[in-house]
């Protein structure tokens, strides 16, 4: 009962409980259960993997291979083989300047974890994109706890290094709400992609745009026309950046 309770609170009691927990005061056992279990937020992916890993042990930290720097020319290789995906860890801004095409994007300083463990898959290798090589010491051990292991190791020189080296690059322009807003006013096959939550967009969101959670876009990107501009929106950026590799991933030029 306590994560019904607790919210920011750090510590908690059961006398505290009893007198202000409303959960613990239905008396009726179904009407309890059916509390605690019915509209509950979407599960992430790795909540059942996890639970299977948890079962029969992890693999232990010392026995993974450690991320190495890989060289452009070496990462070409391997994606060319089709073996691995770019996991890039930047900023949503820096995501959009310039990143490798059908790259993953998850802000490593939002929800990194729990993001990475929805949508990442776990039996894919991942070469990853980060701000800085140091990074790799954060990013790590956040995709070691959602089961995600099989790192080869991490671009040398980033992005710039890639763009240097000659390879191709991608874009994801971000608009201004006063550019949106002069979007939505002067054409007319547009499409708003709202990616938050169902009860995000049912407390307030743009007339006429379209609800899509953003990990539902694996397998929903398939309602979407591909032949109209599509503005993808959340609540800071990070979210719908995510949507955005999504989308283009899977074969959409006009994000």
């Amino acid at each position: 009962f306590c994560g019904r309770s607790l919210s920011a609170k750090r510590t908690t009691t059961i006398g505290y409980e009893r007198r202000f927990n409303e959960v613990l005061r239905i008396q009726d056992k179904k009407t309890f259960i059916d509390e605690l279990t019915k509209n509950m937020p979407p599960s992430p992916d790795h909540f059942s993997r996890c639970s299977e890993i948890n079962r029969r042990g992890p693999v232990l930290l010392s026995h993974l291979p450690p991320a190495k720097p890989i060289s452009p020319r070496t990462g070409k290789k391997i994606l060319q083989t089709g073996s691995a995906h770019v996991l890039d860890t930047r900023r949503y801004d820096a995501f959009g300047s310039s990143h490798i095409p059908n790259s993953w994007n998850i802000d490593s300083e939002i929800n990194f974890s729990t993001f990475a463990g929805w949508v990442i898959p776990p039996d894919m290798e991942i070469l990853l994109t980060l701000h800085h090589p140091h990074d790799i010491t954060k990013v790590l051990p956040m995709l070691h706890r959602v089961g995600i292991d099989r790192i080869i190791g991490y671009l040398e020189g980033g992005i710039a290094g890639w763009a240097l080296a000659g390879n191709d690059i991608d874009h994801v322009r971000t608009l201004s709400v006063h550019e949106l807003n002069g979007w939505i006013q002067a054409e007319k096959d547009l499409i708003i992609l709202d990616v938050r939550t169902g009860g995000e967009y049912a407390g307030y969101h743009i007339p006429g745009s379209v609800n899509i959670h953003w990990p539902d876009l694996r397998h929903r990107y398939s309602e979407l026309p591909r032949d109209k501009k599509i503005i993808v929106m959340c609540a800071t950026g990070a979210r719908s950046s995510i949507a955005c590799s999504i989308l283009k991933r899977n074969g959409f030029s006009q994000v």
